[in-house]
């Protein structure tokens, strides 16, 4: 073996020599070119010694075994979140193939750089420099400033004079490029690689790849953030206040909206206290004429500051975001700050400890309750942690978090290891803590705060807290002591990939519906995908999904990948933190449950028969309908059901015990009807029986509240509400 021949740094040299060679020589055969290649062994050095070699192999024909496999070793680099360290002789070897003209090549290739260009490099670039791409300003002052600063200068003072020509309107513009002599090479590269200069929405995930945040560490760019935030706010405040006549979208250009937009979204991500105070009456005042006009002062920086609070929202942003909604009364403007205000809510629930702050000196209301609700629920897979001091100061001590720490159960982690739930008594206003027992609970100041969940404790605590908030009546803000919890099955514990939630029969629309509410990302051809904290879960479908897509389609595996630096890469399923992977299981079977029980239309008499749902249904009936829940209630009842099985027996304990109502394995029965607990179906002596749910509020009236809200449960008590009549 290699491995007892060599020591580890002959092993790397000897594969760094394979792979040359396999990049440079044809093999004697097509089909025999070796072994697959393993780059996991090399670092970013001996990487950028194969650079050239890549690089030449790519420009061959595609099916060229050279250029097949560079293009497999740039992938398995990617994957491997390697990226290659070039030195000045690997450097110049791949400068030299790039023609004048192609600056975001060069630009690609400067970021691997592993010191600054000496001369030589230095005259590459002014060589790629010398010719300029079509209509270059506009946004490519920003790639010909970082490829003229790697080149020691070269161009900068025409430079200068060309975008003080093309920008004379855009004093942002100008004043941000003065700032660029300040910014390190980091920086530079991260301007110049946005489309632009301009960072678009970035969706309802936190984009920790956003090139803004490599600018959040220049202190020259935050205090130039600080100025035309100020600045812009003040401009606007003059036009609200008269002192500046209104023009309808002439309070800035496009140019200098991308600028605040920047620097609003670079002050979100630092959570900067002086952005606090600005960031509402800045968008109101571009979003809303100071007459009755419809018009607005800038339709630019009303759509891009909306774009940058859905990418990186505070709890004062997302507050602006609806009090503009409120008040704006520019249709175009108004839709399109529509669709940033719930996925600016979802990103902020990706940061917790940002979003507590809404609790201070703030008073309950039902929006900012429910925003807290969420922010916290997102702590259980983000893995949240308060300190006993922030607990009680965020959240005990404030009016607007009182109430939600009231109505959930804490877990305390001591600094001995030991964990201990509790939660809290409202005495007359006064909170009181307790532990299950009703016992008196005491916080050490050194301990940490975070939720309690029902994964982390045994079946006989899990009940109890059920019983305790039961008897309270108290309907949690987030389901929480009734939460499914899930672990994986024994065969997905080796692998990345699960199929714990494979081969269910969905209904595409209501599934492209939940999974937007839920903030699932929704790939035509790749499914679903969404991320909880720095773990990626990639759902497959058999069938194309988008928004408006009708019909139906299957469930497929779950995938799992860790993010390491900007790159995804694939992580077992044992590795995963327990309360993790539960989580991400809760927000896919909840998918695959929805979707499949919204099924209406037929499915194939064939298939229900065969025992094969995976086949497509078609054409409507009720008979059909009823022979595929027929064939659902036949199955072993999922985590979900059991969930509201044990739910029912708590709320029907009495009546259970009396024998008036009868719960076996899969039904709950009232004398010759019985309900299904996984589908809410109902049928008499056998017969599926069809109702209308609107005839049965009289009795439902008399029925036992439920603890939590679910569809499905509210059915069958619906059902069974009519079937005691």
């Amino acid at each position: 073996m290699i491995a007892d021949k060599f020591m580890p740094d002959q092993i790397q040299a000897h594969l760094v020599e394979q792979l040359l060679t396999r990049l440079t020589s044809l093999p004697d055969h097509p089909r025999f070119v070796g072994k697959p290649a393993d780059l996991s062994m090399l670092d970013g050095m001996q990487l950028g010694t194969l650079w050239p070699a890549i690089r030449q192999a790519q420009t061959l024909e595609f099916h060229d075994p050279r250029s097949e496999f560079a293009h497999l070793l740039c992938r398995q680099a990617e994957e491997l979140g390697l990226s290659p360290v070039l030195d000045e002789t690997s450097a110049l070897a791949v400068f030299r193939h790039i023609e004048p003209g192609q600056w975001k090549v060069a630009l690609r290739e400067l970021a691997y750089l592993a010191e600054k260009p000496a001369l030589p490099l230095q005259q590459e670039l002014i060589r790629i420099m010398e010719k300029k791409p079509a209509g270059y300003l506009g946004g490519g002052e920003y790639e010909a400033y970082a490829i003229g600063s790697f080149a020691g200068g070269h161009g900068l003072a025409e430079l200068r004079n060309e975008v003080a020509a093309r920008y004379e309107d855009s004093p942002y513009r100008l004043q941000e490029f003065e700032v660029l002599a300040e910014l390190g090479p980091a920086a530079l590269l991260a301007l110049a690689g946005t489309m632009n200069g301009y960072f678009g929405p970035a969706g309802s995930q936190l984009a920790h790849d956003d090139p803004a945040i490599v600018l959040t560490d220049e202190p020259a760019y935050i205090e130039f953030a600080y100025e035309v935030l100020s600045s812009a706010a003040a401009y606007v405040a003059k036009i609200q206040s008269g002192k500046i006549p209104f023009k309808a979208d002439g309070a800035f250009t496009t140019d200098d909206a991308q600028i605040i937009s920047r620097a609003a979204r670079i002050a979100a991500y630092r959570d900067e206290t002086w952005l606090r105070p600005l960031i509402g009456p800045l968008l109101l005042g571009v979003c809303v004429a100071p007459t009755s006009a419809k018009t607005v002062p800038s339709q630019s920086v009303a759509i891009t500051l909306g774009h940058s609070i859905e990418a990186i929202p505070t709890p004062e942003s997302v507050l602006a975001l609806r009090n503009a909604l409120a008040v704006v009364r520019h249709a175009g403007i108004e839709k399109k700050l529509a669709r940033n205000l719930k996925p600016a809510e979802r990103a902020l629930a990706e940061r917790p400890n940002v979003a507590l702050r809404m609790t201070s000196g703030a008073k309950p209301d039902k929006k900012q309750q429910a925003m807290l609700a969420t922010c916290m629920e997102s702590g259980f897979w983000l893995s949240m942690t308060l300190s006993a001091m922030e607990w009680r100061e965020r959240l005990l001590d404030t009016s607007a978090g009182i109430s939600f720490a009231a109505s959930v159960v804490w877990l305390e982690r001591r600094q001995d290891g030991r964990n201990w739930p509790f939660t809290i008594d409202l005495i007359k206003g006064n909170p009181k803590l307790v532990a299950i027992d009703g016992s008196v609970h005491i916080i050490d100041d050194d301990s940490t705060i975070c939720l309690w969940h029902p994964l982390l404790a045994d079946a006989a605590e899990r009940h109890a807290w059920q019983d305790i908030f039961f008897k309270r009546k108290t309907k949690q803000p987030i389901r929480q002591v009734f939460r499914e919890h899930y672990a994986p099955g024994a065969s997905d514990c080796n692998a990345n990939v699960s199929s714990m939630f494979e081969g269910h029969v969905v209904s595409l629309q209501p599934l492209i519906g939940l999974a937007r509410r839920e903030g699932w990302a929704i790939s035509k051809y790749d499914g679903l995908s969404r991320q909880f904290g720095d773990i990626r879960v990639s759902f497959d479908f058999s069938a194309n999904l988008y928004p408006g897509v009708t019909g139906y389609g299957t469930s497929g595996k779950l995938h799992f990948a860790h993010r390491i630096g900007k790159h995804w890469s694939p992580i077992m399923i044992t590795e995963l933190d327990a309360v993790v992977f539960s989580e991400i299981a809760r927000a896919a079977d909840l998918l695959v449950s929805v979707a499949s029980f919204a099924i209406h239309d037929k499915v194939s008499d064939e298939a229900v028969t065969a025992g094969d749902l995976r086949l497509h249904p078609f054409e409507q009936t009720t008979a059909s309908r009823s022979k595929h829940l027929a064939h659902l209630s036949t199955l072993p009842l999922g985590v979900m059901a059991i969930n509201r099985k044990n739910t029912l027996a708590m709320v029907f304990a009495t009546q259970i015990e009396e024998r008036t109502i009868i719960l076996d394995e899969r039904h709950i029965r009232v004398g010759e009807y019985a309900v299904h607990i996984a589908t809410a179906r109902m049928t008499k002596n056998g017969e599926a029986v069809e109702i209308d749910t609107n005839k049965k509020k009289a009795q439902l009236a008399a029925m036992p509240c439920l603890p939590y809200d679910e569809i499905l449960l509210q059915r069958i008590v619906y059902n069974l509400a009519w079937a005691m009549e």
